[in-house]
């Protein structure tokens, strides 16, 4: 997930963390072509890539990164399927 230009300072502060956990998690430098970032947000018009979604994506971050990579991974994979069917989330906000 990038940062788009117009998002709030929380917003932004949001995707980096997230981008810091996956970094943790995969021991990866690279996360805006990681393939584990890419298994929750192919970028389908960007419908995906905005700061709503950002919080959620942190908030269940935050929550798998105690119990492990697969644990991440998982968490992804369920953000990826529910984003795009554009399913209703708590981002615990």
């Amino acid at each position: 997930m990038r940062n788009g230009p117009a998002w709030s300072q929380q917003a932004k502060d949001d995707v980096t963390a997230s981008k810091e956990i996956l970094k943790r998690v995969f021991k990866i430098t690279d996360t805006d072509t990681a393939w584990q970032n890419l298994v929750w947000a192919p970028n389908f018009g960007g419908a995906n890539h905005n700061p709503k979604y950002a919080a959620a994506v942190l908030y269940n971050l935050k929550q798998a990164e105690p119990l492990g990579a697969t644990e991440v991974l998982d968490a992804l994979r369920d953000l990826g399927k529910r984003f795009n069917k554009n399913d209703p989330f708590n981002n615990g906000r």
